[in-house]
């Protein structure tokens, strides 16, 4: 049997675990078998094993470049060293031009290097409604080159993989958005009857949703209720004024878990779906009720009744089924609790890894 090294590069922050992309690839990693490298660009100053910190030189997102050159170079010299099957995995959960380069600076200097490309969402999709035109435009083009050129590509639903085929006549492997499930107990917090959200403010889709929930539909519920305030993490540097709001910030898992079982309901009122969200799939795994918009849950497939998640079309659903929730929250809770282990089982992180591992190996 052939031995296999395998560097798996991202381009940020994955450690410490703080948000959706970094659960995504922290659990992937820890359960992908072999000789294991993890490349991220951080400022965390870390000393984990197996985990190699590329420093972000200058604090600018067009300048970020530097650090991804430099990380290139530390890939090269580790998969370089020795005898094995040589594997790269690109976690696509930066903007692509990065994966790009990466790619293709790698291709030229490895020559038998296998390369997968783990998509998370649709690049193009995201420039499209929250960039320059231009920046659109390039960046369709390198996920073009890299989903017809990479030795395997994956997509987190089957929606996802509808739209690449439909894109760039590519069909790619579902590999879908995986969680390590912690089995904690779940510990009491200071709040009660709290809607709850978690995503950096800094990342525009989470400011639109975060805005809404602040200025639209948690006033009008407030107006009926007062009694039902807003729990936010993950935005390290936001401040709200509103007296009812509370950004904890940047929790521990522990922590996050908890707050989001003994929430009244995780709320996503989004207009814009990209890939499969992960706070969805931990709601999921962990009994917690789920409001989303339509899109917002684009790509789960959830069982039983339906008794979460519970589709919101407008903002006035949502405050309609926030103010029921206060009164029926641990009704639905009951209802939802037989489905849990399902889909921990679906999403489960070693399952998936390791059926995806083996398929790998029988195409090196």
């Amino acid at each position: 049997m052939f031995k296999v090294k395998t560097a798996i590069a991202c381009f940020f922050s994955v450690y410490p675990i703080n948000y959706g992309s970094s659960v995504v690839c922290s659990s992937f990693f820890n359960n992908w078998s072999g000789e294991k490298r993890l490349f991220q660009i951080s400022n965390n100053d870390l000393s984990i094993k197996k985990i190699k910190n590329t420093f972000i030189i200058f604090n600018n997102k067009y300048l970020k470049i530097l650090s991804v050159i430099f990380q290139i170079i530390s890939i090269n010299n580790y998969l370089k060293k020795g005898n094995s099957k040589k594997i790269l995995i690109i976690e696509g959960a930066s903007w692509v031009g990065y994966s790009f380069l990466t790619f293709i600076t790698l291709k030229l200097l490895i020559k038998d290097i296998f390369i997968i490309y783990r998509g998370h969402s649709i690049e193009y999709e995201i420039r499209k409604k929250n960039n320059l035109y231009l920046v659109a435009i390039i960046s369709k083009y390198f996920e073009n080159y890299i989903y017809k050129n990479a030795n395997i590509s994956t997509s987190v639903s089957n929606i996802e993989q509808k739209k690449i085929k439909k894109l760039y006549n590519v069909k790619t492997n579902i590999f879908p958005n995986i969680i390590k499930v912690e089995n904690f107990n779940y510990k009491k917090n200071r709040f009660s009857n709290y809607v709850f959200y978690c995503g950096s403010y800094e990342y525009r889709p989470n400011k639109i949703i975060i805005d809404k929930l602040i200025k639209k539909i948690m006033p009008a519920v407030r107006k009926k209720n007062k009694n039902i305030e807003l729990v936010l993490t993950g935005s390290e540097k936001s401040k709200f004024n509103e007296s009812w709001v509370h950004n904890l910030k940047l929790v521990s898992k522990k922590n996050f878990i908890s707050l989001l079982n003994k929430s009244l309901c995780i709320a996503i009122p989004s207009k814009e779906g990209y890939g499969t969200r992960v706070k969805i799939i931990e709601s999921l795994c962990y009994g917690a009720i789920i409001l989303s918009s339509p899109i917002g849950i684009e790509g789960i497939q959830f069982k039983g009744n339906v008794s979460s998640p519970i589709i919101c079309k407008t903002d006035k659903d949502f405050v309609k089924k926030i103010l029921y929730l206060y009164k029926s929250h641990l009704i639905i809770k009951k209802k939802i609790k037989p489905f849990i282990n399902e889909y921990r089982q679906k999403y489960s992180d070693s399952i998936a890894t390791k059926n995806f591992y083996k398929m790998i190996i029988n195409k090196l």
